[in-house]
């Protein structure tokens, strides 16, 4: 059960598209993060980071957490992006199984990373490490969707809660993800 005032809503399966007007260039330019916003998840951008919030998991004793996935963002240009590498951040505690044992194979360990004051309530704990037998995600669409899979899996069995929660996250920031002031929606450039 969620608390009073939680905006996460279980995905209702209606998958009305965004458009694309309303996320900006950036996402425009990235057709994988569009795929991530158009499927539902929360979708934010900090300090050269990829951030999806809204990513249940069960503790060891099936209680239900929401945690984050942090994603390194490698810029092209000043709008697209790609990923760094196959590793992930993670904003929560260790995920568990269905029977209480921690999740496989999410090598990595303890980590902090600090993000803008913007995103102060994203506290890193620990990394990923489930590299794919290509060696590399083929974009984020396919990275960010495998780990909230392994991640998020015993949640959505146990609690029937989903990580596509279409929430959409909007902060005022300084300085965004293109290193210019302005409104970020979805961590992209809104100029009022």
């Amino acid at each position: 059960m969620r608390p009073a005032g939680d905006h996460r809503r279980q995905h209702s399966g209606d998958q009305t598209p965004i458009e694309t007007e309303t996320v900006g260039v950036k996402v425009n330019r990235n057709p994988d993060l569009a795929r991530l916003v158009e499927d539902g998840y929360a979708v934010a951008f900090d300090s050269n980071h990829l951030v999806v919030r809204d990513v249940p998991y069960p503790d060891r004793e099936g209680g239900l957490h929401w945690g984050a996935i942090v994603s390194k963002l490698e810029f092209i240009d000043e709008t697209f992006v790609r990923q760094a590498d196959h590793q992930v951040f993670f904003a929560g505690g260790v995920p568990h199984q269905l029977d209480g044992s921690p999740i496989p194979n999410l090598g990595g360990g303890p980590a902090n990373l600090a993000l803008s004051p913007a995103g102060r309530d994203i506290v890193v704990e620990r990394s990923f490490s489930n590299k794919p037998r290509s060696g590399r995600f083929d974009d984020f669409f396919a990275k960010i969707g495998s780990y909230t899979g392994i991640i998020a899996s015993p949640a959505m069995e146990k609690h029937g809660v989903s990580p596509l929660t279409r929430r959409i996250v909007e902060r005022w920031s300084q300085l965004s993800v293109f290193r210019r002031p302005g409104r970020v929606i979805f961590g992209v450039n809104v100029w009022p």
